[in-house]
């Protein structure tokens, strides 16, 4: 090994360690990722269908739902009861069943407005209804056009009722996931641009630290120069931010289901956005001016990018401009690229643009990150 290898590595494992045993930094880097895409699981985990809670005196509606897979229905006796575990939100929604003036069958959707996803339990309970009125309808046309009586237009409606049904095919863009794992899947990768960026630019702190310890002064009386401990520096912030997603990915796939797809396009991302994570970091790290400035400045600006780039909502939903804006940051392309490859398939080749544009931002931020540390340790 090389003096200059053997400097850099030394200087690299020294940064490392200081930041292992920075707890702060730990736990922002190692505990909350993993608990914000937990939290995404829970959230949007099972396909079983929505709760959906129902009181149903004539036993009609209710069957109607318990053969929709899109709800799992909790049967209720009491109206009241029911529409007091909705507001409570012990039950996702509910539907209290009535008797209309004309004696046909009506119903009471209930929930809670704050809450998200029972939409699908909204319009199982509106075809649920609309079943039992076309089937009372058959019945009532069959009794007056055919003069059957009711025993026998209830059975010939129940033979129209359970003729098959017409049905359309729906085929998923892409790679095959449901609903709920395409939300872990986009929380998660979501977590993995943000938090890369977020902790680098927390963690440049230490740097100022270093600076204020006089760090800096003794490492360069050592037989270390200036490009080696700037070398050190980058290195040491790379590997940490690429520990920190290596720990992001294997934890979505082993207990989230999440399919990252093409593990050299992943990669490929991962490596360049950490080049961009650590020079950004350092910059930050040259310019504070004390440890505590560099996570009040870094971490606004991280979760400003973070939002502008698509880390916590899909970019197509915001408006054009936004979008624009949003791809002057890295985040949004770090964030396309992981999208095209988890989503739709991609490869290395299919995310080149991502790629090329990642690498002239870490191109550009690393000479200005090196520029800003050969002033520091000249000064």
């Amino acid at each position: 090994m090389s003096s200059t290898t053997a400097a850099v590595a030394a200087v690299s494992r020294s940064e490392l360690l200081r930041t292992l045993h920075d707890r702060t930094a730990l736990f922002f880097a190692l505990v909350l990722p993993v608990v914000l895409i937990g939290m995404s699981a829970v959230l949007f985990g099972g396909d079983s269908g929505v709760d959906l809670a129902v009181v149903d005196p004539s036993g009609l509606v209710v069957v109607e739902l318990e053969e929709n897979p899109a709800v799992t229905v909790i049967r209720y006796d009491d109206a009241d009861e029911l529409e007091r575990d909705v507001r409570t939100g012990r039950a996702a929604a509910g539907l209290v069943v009535t008797e209309t003036d004309d004696g046909g069958l009506g119903g009471r959707f209930l929930n809670d407005p704050t809450r998200q996803g029972t939409d699908p339990a909204r319009f199982a309970s509106r075809d649920a209804l609309r079943q039992v009125a076309a089937f009372d309808a058959t019945v009532d046309a069959l009794q007056e056009l055919r003069g059957l009586d009711l025993e026998e237009a209830q059975a010939a409606a129940t033979q129209v009722r359970d003729l098959p049904a017409i049905t359309v095919e729906s085929t998923q863009v892409g790679t095959e996931q449901t609903e709920s794992q395409d939300a872990r899947s986009y929380s998660s990768l979501g977590n993995l641009v943000l938090f890369m960026f977020i902790n680098s630019m927390a963690i440049g702190g230490q740097l100022v630290a270093a600076r204020q310890l006089g760090v800096i002064r003794r490492s360069l009386a050592a037989p270390v120069s200036a490009v080696d401990l700037a070398a050190g520096f980058v290195v040491a912030r790379m590997v940490f931010a690429l520990l920190q997603a290596g720990l992001i990915l294997v934890v979505g796939a082993v207990f989230f289901d999440v399919d990252w797809g093409d593990p050299v396009a992943v990669v490929s991302v991962v490596f360049v956005f950490a080049v961009v994570c650590a020079a950004a970091g350092l910059i930050l790290g040259t310019v504070a001016k004390s440890p505590e400035q560099a996570p009040a400045i870094g971490v606004p600006v991280s979760i400003a990018f973070a939002m502008l780039g698509g880390c916590m909502w899909p970019l197509f939903i915001v408006p054009d401009t936004v979008r624009r804006v949003g791809h002057l940051t890295p985040h949004a392309w770090a964030v396309d690229g992981l999208v095209e490859v988890v989503f739709d398939g991609g490869s290395v080749g299919s995310i080149g643009a991502e790629l090329a544009v990642l690498a002239a931002f870490a191109v550009v931020l690393s000479l200005i990150a090196a520029r800003s540390l050969r002033r520091l340790t000249t000064v």
